[in-house]
């Protein structure tokens, strides 16, 4: 079997996934909004950085442990809307999983676990400050025949 690496999947199931349940903010897979120090028009998820580091067990099923850093960006200046901002991409994730609509095209997914979950403030070169927060995931994938 040829061994591939499951980033483009496990982003599309994340993407597709938050897109489709979560309202209210914009989701969006790229850094648009939060280019050159700028804050973002309104209040949005970021899908973020990644890792993938091979976890084999069987040589004819490659088995991956991927990590996805999903961006939080609030205009409030509390810290209000961004832990419900988070309590929406955790709840969707598990939810989705949990009902069996979270699904990874040629992966079979082991396990999806929220790895971590950071707060911070982020200042904007106009003076502006946002709340920015991470919700880290964890999924361990496996890869189907090909």
């Amino acid at each position: 079997m040829i061994n591939l690496v499951p980033l483009v999947a496990v982003q599309t199931a994340l993407y597709q996934t938050l897109a489709k349940y979560i309202t209210g903010y914009k989701v969006v897979d790229d850094t648009t909004p939060v280019e050159d120090g700028e804050p973002p028009e309104e209040a949005v998820i970021v899908i973020g950085e990644s890792t993938a580091k091979p976890n084999t067990a069987k040589a004819d099923y490659p088995a991956w442990e991927v990590t996805f850093s999903i961006h939080c960006f609030s205009p409030y200046h509390g810290k209000a809307q961004l832990n419900e901002m988070f309590n929406d991409v955790v709840c969707t994730l598990t939810g989705a999983v949990y009902i069996g609509g979270f699904t990874i095209k040629g992966y079979e997914l082991h396990d999806l676990e929220i790895d971590m979950i950071e707060a911070f403030r982020e200042e904007y070169t106009d003076g502006e400050v946002w709340q920015h927060g991470i919700v880290r995931v964890l999924l361990k994938v496996e890869q189907k025949e090909m």
